[in-house]
């Protein structure tokens, strides 16, 4: 797969939504990714500095505005097939390429991708609306069960796939902002690709690891049983390699990796992780290349109910021995996220300086980059993730829950190859308050 970026200089128009037509847009410049804060900052319309006493403040009044993006860009001179691909647009979305609709989204944490081989021409206009956060919320009804079991924070949250905090929190200032908040690419596909490649560590020791992949190509038909996915992996003097002629599009490869070097948390042993390089070859001919890591380690969560300390246990066991956790909450870096990645190197250093081997993810945050994960694998810092949710008694119905079965299954396969993470948490004190209100989310909905 080729990718094409399509960040930088956009063009933004905005205007009160409710007003829609009827009001004369505003139109500046902007950034891809970005923030529309940050763009109205960058024109002089809100402050230059908006964390600097009450600023912030004065963007509360674009919160019932809807934002117009666009921008031209020429198409690529190929046979592929080319997906317009954006990874992370925040939040309630429409698609425009050449004036016509091709789709919507309503996720900010996740991507979003389109198939456009037979819309695309030799120069294309591509604009993006996004619909204000604040209003979507206001025409949901909303049942009694998620309105009287919440900590008082902030309802106009809970239907709405955005990170809790934008909308105010103990440490972040409320900033319910809009944008394309991570990078906007052409996908340009081949009809071989390498669509998905995982593992699991089935067994491990010092002398060998018995891994399991697992893959899934993009292939024709007529194709299988002719080509060849290769494997290859290198940690230091430690390699290993096979090669499959898959006589279907998916599958799965055991093999054993002799003396390997294993994956440890900070302080005991080293984060050792593999390159990894995965081919599909067809005759005398690469076709795809793909390159990802791979970190031998076995984790398992030693739990009771509870424990006093002394009488049952909460204990992280890594490789067959127990791990001390010292570590920290990590919590947004930015209330606006597109300028996150640029502010991860510095923060993990910190981790990494006072000698913490875990990071807990917490819930009312984004997902964060990859960025972000490869630090952490290759220092030996252990995540431990929640799924984005925090402080609610979230909605029960299906369609609610088709919504955030649809997100963890995107985050989880974006995330699975990396060692650092050591578990998967469904969100923050959401089980507590239940609790508390004494609550069985299946009644009085």
């Amino acid at each position: 797969m080729k990718v094409i970026s399509l960040n930088g200089q956009w063009n933004l128009k905005f205007f009160p939504q409710e007003e829609g037509s009827r009001c004369e847009a505003i139109e500046i410049p902007c950034t891809v990714p970005g923030n529309v804060e940050l763009d109205l900052s960058a024109a002089g319309i809100l402050p230059k500095d908006l964390f600097m006493g009450d600023n912030i403040r004065q963007a509360e009044k674009y919160e019932t505005y809807e934002w117009w993006y666009s921008r031209d860009f020429d198409a690529p001179v190929t046979n592929e097939k080319i997906f317009l691909h954006f990874k992370g647009v925040d939040c309630i979305a429409e698609y425009f390429l050449n004036d016509e609709l091709i789709g919507s989204s309503k996720n900010a944490l996740i991507p979003i991708e389109f198939d456009i081989t037979e819309k695309i021409r030799d120069v294309n206009n591509l604009k993006v609306r996004i619909k204000s956060a604040l209003l979507e919320a206001y025409d949901i009804d909303y049942e009694t069960y998620v309105l009287k079991n919440g900590w008082g924070l902030n309802p106009e949250s809970i239907y709405i796939r955005k990170p809790p905090h934008c909308y105010g929190w103990d440490i972040m200032p409320r900033a319910v902002s809009a944008g394309i908040w991570k990078d906007a690419e052409l996908h340009l596909v081949s009809d071989m690709e390498i669509e998905d490649i995982s593992y699991t560590v089935k067994s491990l020791s010092e002398q060998e690891a018995a891994v399991k992949f697992v893959y899934e190509l993009r292939l024709p038909v007529n194709s299988v049983g002719k080509v060849k996915l290769q494997v290859e992996g290198k940690c230091g003097g430690s390699s290993f390699s096979f090669e499959v002629t898959p006589k279907f599009k998916a599958g799965y490869v055991d093999i054993t990796i002799k003396n390997p070097k294993l994956w440890w948390p900070y302080g005991y042993g080293e984060p050792n992780v593999y390159n990894l390089t995965a081919k599909i070859i067809y005759g005398d001919t690469i076709s795809t290349v793909n390159t990802f890591t791979l970190g031998l380690r076995t984790v398992e969560l030693r739990r009771t109910d509870v424990t006093d300390g002394i009488n049952g246990c909460f204990e992280f066991i890594v490789n067959g021995v127990k791990v001390i956790c010292k570590g920290s909450n990590w919590v947004p870096m930015d209330a606006y996220h597109s300028r996150d990645k640029e502010r991860y190197a510095k923060a993990l250093e910190l981790f990494s300086d006072i000698g913490c081997n875990i990071i807990r993810l917490w819930g009312g945050n984004v997902y964060e980059q990859e960025e972000f994960y490869n630090y952490c694998d290759r220092h030996g810092i252990m995540v431990w993730q929640d799924f984005t949710m925090a402080c609610h008694a979230y909605p029960q119905d299906e369609s609610f829950l088709e919504v955030i079965k649809d997100e963890a299954k995107v985050i989880i396969k974006s995330l699975r190859n990396h060692p650092c993470i050591i578990l998967w948490s469904g969100d923050n004190e959401n089980d507590t308050l239940l609790l508390a209100c004494g609550t069985n989310p299946n009644k009085n909905r």
